[in-house]
């Protein structure tokens, strides 16, 4: 997933435990990390309440998600889960294998709405008794970050990083935990780019279909320019940095980063229909060199419209709806002016950073055609190159369809500037990035 999803999000948080309990109440197995909007919980025995930063998550909760509502919960092997608006999810099990006595059990319920999920350190060791289930889905992992978007009749998944078993729930999965074997399994898994997995009520088997974004607030098509791993602007008004809990302004660790003018622009300034601007969701760390990144609030305070995002930083453009795309030239060779990128190392789940030495982007109006690479390099990694080539839509969204990386992004209005998200697959993990280009 890189630097820029749900395992670098600013986190500032103290380490959580399930000691000390009241032997009559369920563990206490997470707890809420960032909130956004209203969200609900149900206890096991009946209990409704209110979830604020802080609150303890036990095995049997109900979490419901209101209009606008957005919460990240931190368990206590390190896994986390990001639901989105409008979901409900039920933490069926959530234990530690410890013994002959006593196994792994987690298992979570989908009844509506969109989940991220990320596994830790008790869903690695035992990805065999790891389960999501949907009400037409059982799915199990093979150590993964997933995407699913589940209702009564359908069931999506994607995949970040590792792998996801999805199987149509019957008699053989109900009750059971890890990847169902019933014979109707489909596999789905990161080098599957451009892919993910879908079942429709009364369908035997899920098939596979061309990706979209999940976490987007609509669920776009075969014809919408995406990222694989993306999520989509927060286009709520609710959903503003001010109701950030955890963004930069409440990390300790993010006080002593000087960020220069163009990180304080205020809204008005914003608008400029022919300015690409690259925005910061309230979740992510402001960090060393993304002084050309602006905040959520203010572009949304604007009306601005986003054209990619991946979760961590979007792209945004053209205030107040979609103007012709008119390319002042044919053809057009791109300077890199801004990049951040990062390694992922699922390994030790932190990110690390890759310094962007340089870059080209050709590009042909006529063709509508892209040809562009990086030059990435850090002690980890050591050199390496993204390269990819793909097609230029009618709106100025761009999209690869060849190379060693997934590329997407969009031009300015009369294609003056440039911006793209980036990752690529190495041994290490993933690198991921966002660039800006102009000429």
């Amino acid at each position: 997933m890189g630097a820029f999803g749900l395992m670098a999000m600013g986190m500032s948080l103290s380490p959580i435990y399930a000691t000390g309990l009241d032997k009559s109440s369920p563990a206490v197995v997470g707890q809420v990390s960032f909130l956004i909007g209203s969200v609900r919980s149900k206890s096991a025995s009946g209990v409704e309440g209110e979830l604020s930063r802080g609150s303890s998550i036990r095995v049997g909760d109900q979490l419901t998600t209101e209009a606008g509502g957005h919460v990240h919960i931190l368990f206590v092997d390190g896994a986390r889960i990001s639901l989105r608006p409008l979901s409900r999810l039920t933490i069926e099990d959530y234990a530690q294998g410890a013994g002959k006595k006593a196994e792994a059990a987690i298992r979570f319920r989908l009844d509506e709405g969109v989940v991220r999920s990320m596994t830790g350190s008790w869903g690695e060791a035992a990805r065999e008794r790891f389960r999501l289930n949907t009400p037409l889905a059982a799915i199990g992992i093979k150590g993964t970050d997933f995407v699913v978007k589940a209702d009564p009749n359908r069931t999506l998944a994607s995949v970040v990083t590792g792998a996801i078993v999805l199987a149509p729930m019957d008699s053989v999965c109900r009750g059971t935990l890890g990847a169902c074997d019933n014979g109707r399994a489909l596999v789905l898994s990161e080098a599957m780019r451009g892919q993910m997995v879908e079942l429709q009520k009364g369908q035997s088997n899920p098939v596979l279909i061309p990706a979209f974004d999940l976490m987007s607030r609509h669920d776009g098509g075969a014809n919408k320019t995406t990222l694989l791993r993306s999520d989509k602007n927060l286009s709520s008004s609710s959903e503003t940095a001010a109701s950030d809990p955890e963004g930069a302004a409440g990390d300790p660790a993010s006080q002593n980063v000087t960020l220069g003018a163009s990180a304080v622009t205020t809204a008005s300034n914003l608008v400029n229909k022919d300015t690409l601007i690259w925005v910061r969701f309230p979740w992510v760390q402001r960090i060393t060199g993304d002084d050309f990144v602006q905040t959520f609030e203010a572009a949304n305070r604007a009306g601005l419209q986003s054209i990619i995002g991946n979760g961590g930083y979007a792209l945004y453009r053209d205030a107040g709806g979609n103007p012709v795309f008119k390319p002042n030239t044919t053809s057009a060779q791109f300077q890199l002016h801004h990049s951040l990128a990062s390694l992922y190392s699922p390994a030790t789940f932190s990110n690390h950073p890759v310094d962007v030495t340089g870059g080209t982007l050709a590009v042909n109006f006529v063709n509508n055609t892209f040809n562009t690479s990086l030059n990435l390099a850090s002690p980890m990694i050591g050199i390496t190159q993204v390269a990819a080539q793909g097609v230029i839509s009618n709106t100025g969204a761009f999209s690869s369809t060849s190379g060693n990386a997934s590329v997407a992004g969009g031009f300015n209005r009369n294609a003056t500037q440039a911006g793209y998200l980036f990752e690529k697959s190495v041994p290490q993990g993933a690198i991921s990035g966002v660039t800006l280009w102009g000429r």
